[in-house]
């Protein structure tokens, strides 16, 4: 800052404190300006944390326009109590939804992030998975890859992707029950958004869908230890390497049932409640006792 002369000593060179806000003279001290705008960010978070830790909110890619336009809703029109302003309320939020929805690819994406927040609420999945099948949504539209199945289909895909890559042990039959699809429509649309996007998804563990069994089945805390020993063996040996997670986790928690010999579920019921056959089941039960030697120290 060269152009202002300090009227105390004449100065030409002057120093900028961001903390205060304040232009001043260094060779006499006088402040020539205040209230300047700060150029440095404002730390907000706790003491203890550190600035690097401060990020841009989340985007809402949940929201049709990601949130960023001005939302006119019904609630807030019907407490307006005057007549002739709800009615030209009411003629906003109309246009306003019209507009939102003039062409055919935006149609689609409202209509299915619809259905995602419905399956979201019917499996009880958290905030962050929603956000991340609205985000793979928005991948798909941009691709224009809506057409890859029904918006149901296209729903479950991305839900079923964004619960791999939490991961977060759903079926894909729970999926497309939640989405009131097809398993198999579901399936190939998430095969065709999987390889048109090159999604990197991790691998699903059969450790949660033991856990997750044994809670359904009430099982004793040693089964599901065992099972979880068995599984690691199994592992070891490579035995999972291109077997269903949930069928797998049936076998070893069956396997587990039988080692202890306890009257706990039968293998029809444990089929049912893993959503497997009782023929994958028994198919796993031999391969593992084949390679993998159960013992049980009491």
């Amino acid at each position: 800052m060269r152009r202002i002369i300090c009227p105390y000593c004449g100065g030409r060179i002057f120093h900028v404190d961001s903390e205060r806000g304040e232009v001043f003279c260094p060779n006499c001290g006088a402040v020539i300006r205040q209230s300047e705008v700060r150029e440095v960010s404002e730390w907000m978070g706790p003491p203890d944390m550190p600035e690097s830790r401060l990020v841009s909110p989340i985007s809402a890619y949940v929201w049709q326009g990601r949130g960023m336009p001005t939302e006119i809703s019904w609630k807030d029109v019907k407490q307006i109590k005057d007549h002739e302003r709800r009615a030209q309320y009411q003629r906003l939020v109309k246009w306003q939804q019209r507009i939102r929805q003039s062409s055919a690819p935006e149609r689609n994406v409202y209509n299915v992030l619809t259905l995602l927040k419905t399956a979201c609420n019917r499996l009880g999945l958290s905030a962050d998975v929603l956000e991340e099948a609205a985000y793979i949504l928005r991948k798909v539209a941009n691709r224009r890859l809506t057409r890859s199945g029904s918006p149901q289909a296209v729903a479950g895909a991305v839900l079923y992707a964004a619960c791999r890559q939490h991961n977060i042990p759903k079926t894909l039959q729970e999926i497309s029950d939640a989405v009131s699809e097809s398993r198999k429509e579901v399936g190939r649309a998430y095969r065709y958004i999987v390889r048109e996007l090159g999604l990197q998804l991790p691998p699903p563990d059969p450790q949660q869908y033991i856990v997750r069994l044994c809670t359904a089945l009430e099982l004793d805390g040693r089964v599901q230890d065992l099972a979880i020993r068995i599984l690691d063996e199994a592992r070891f040996l490579k035995l999972t390497s291109g077997r269903g997670p949930t069928g797998m986790a049936a076998a070893v928690v069956y396997i587990a049932i039988v080692a202890y010999s306890l009257k706990g579920p039968t293998q029809r019921e444990i089929a049912s409640t893993a959503g497997v056959t009782e023929v994958t089941i028994r198919n796993r039960y031999k391969e593992i006792l084949e390679n993998v030697d159960v013992t049980i120290y009491v």
